[in-house]
């Protein structure tokens, strides 16, 4: 729900649902922090950035303050670095996730998010964080790469890498316009090639 209305960019009805998910538990995975993250990547995509960035400050603050009480919460530490991603704070956002794939290396999309952070601070390391792919992770594996590649400006390979990431299958491919909006809005030169579920209407 939260994700719909911040692809209407209903900002009025999305602050009164994520205010309703104050009683889910703080360590759920769903939890208000993440209700909170997904709004404000879905109203940026949408080209509502001022509603988003209010959005991503209250998740921000809401993950800060349970980290403070459970530090090594594995699900407030991805949303904590995707809400930083999102606000462009590259550094900070590249030191929580290389912690992530320190502490869960079987998980691409954690090396996936390391080496996108790595990338964004001009480490020339960043795509050897990425790692190999099992078979069934080929879909991710190939968007992870598109987004490298839009990071250091090779638009046409990352055009072809996502429609090679649709092509394989990916789970997260319907809000991928919404999560990899940073790194989707450094492609707008190469737009009618992406996947028409990576393009946002509304995006400015």
């Amino acid at each position: 729900e939260a994700r719909a209305l911040g692809a209407l960019g209903r900002a009025g009805a999305l602050e009164l649902l994520v205010d309703s998910a104050a009683p889910l538990p703080p360590t759920t995975y769903w939890s208000q922090g993440a209700a909170l993250t997904v709004a404000g990547e879905e109203l940026a995509a949408h080209g509502h950035a001022e509603a988003g960035a209010r959005l991503f400050g209250r998740a921000e603050e809401w993950l800060r303050q349970q980290m403070a009480v459970v530090p090594d919460e594995r699900a407030h530490r991805f949303w904590f670095g995707s809400v930083l991603y999102h606000r462009q704070r590259w550094a900070e956002a590249a030191q929580v996730h290389a912690a992530l794939r320190r502490d869960f290396p079987e998980r691409l999309d954690y090396r996936g998010l390391a080496a996108l952070s790595a990338a964004r601070t001009g480490d020339p390391r960043a795509e050897s964080l990425l790692g190999d792919a099992e078979p069934q992770e080929r879909g991710e594996h190939a968007h992870f790469r598109a987004r490298l590649a839009a990071i250091v400006g090779d638009t046409i390979r990352a055009a072809a890498l996502f429609s090679e990431a649709a092509r394989l299958g990916l789970d997260g491919l319907p809000w991928l316009h919404a999560t990899a909006y940073p790194d989707l809005r450094l492609l707008e030169g190469v737009r009618e090639s992406l996947p028409r579920s990576l393009i946002s209407s509304n995006a400015r």
